[in-house]
């Protein structure tokens, strides 16, 4: 659909700011899931590469797993820890909490280091405000909650800045 089609959506004198917030909500969006996507690779690499050290069959397909399930946020590192975890238990033991440990220290990276970057780097939030949108979301509306919440953040800060931005220049023109 075109520019043209759009403009009925909204009063001639809004429509500039409504199309700036709309092109600026796609490229939040966009940044979220590129910053998903890497994240998702770093888990991947990570776990092949400890499953590997340990000597563990199906290294690929496994770190594959947990990389794919990384997409999902919060529950999908859980789940692929839990289920790679297990299956390592059923051939050693002492193998599967070395595993636990590694998956734990992977996720703390991801989750504490490279995910609050990469949120600032290409959606522009500051990290607190991802991981309040994060317990926010998840609070409010669970899994699909927690998935939706860094973009309906980023979209929501950049409306409010947009907003604030406008406001003051409307406060400058009449001083």
């Amino acid at each position: 659909m075109g520019r043209e089609g759009e403009k009925l959506l909204f009063a001639k004198r809004h429509e500039d700011v409504a199309f700036s917030v709309w092109e600026k909500s796609q490229k939040k969006i966009s940044g979220w899931f590129g910053a998903r996507v890497i994240c998702s690779i770093f888990v991947g690499l990570a776990s092949f590469l400890a499953l590997k050290l340990f000597k563990i069959d199906y290294a690929f397909s496994l770190g594959l797993f947990a990389g794919i399930t990384n997409i999902i946020p919060i529950l999908g590192p859980l789940f692929a820890g839990a289920i790679i975890t297990i299956m390592v238990l059923l051939e050693d033991w002492f193998k599967a909490i070395f595993i636990l440990i590694v998956f734990i220290l992977i996720q703390q990276i991801e989750g504490n280091i490279l995910n609050p970057i990469l949120n600032r780097k290409f959606i522009g939030l500051p990290p607190v405000l991802v991981l309040i949108a994060l317990i926010i979301g998840g609070k409010l509306w669970g899994l699909l909650g927690a998935v939706l919440a860094i973009p309906l953040a980023g979209i929501l800060f950049e409306f409010i800045r947009d907003f604030l931005k406008k406001r003051k220049e409307e406060k400058a023109v009449v001083l």
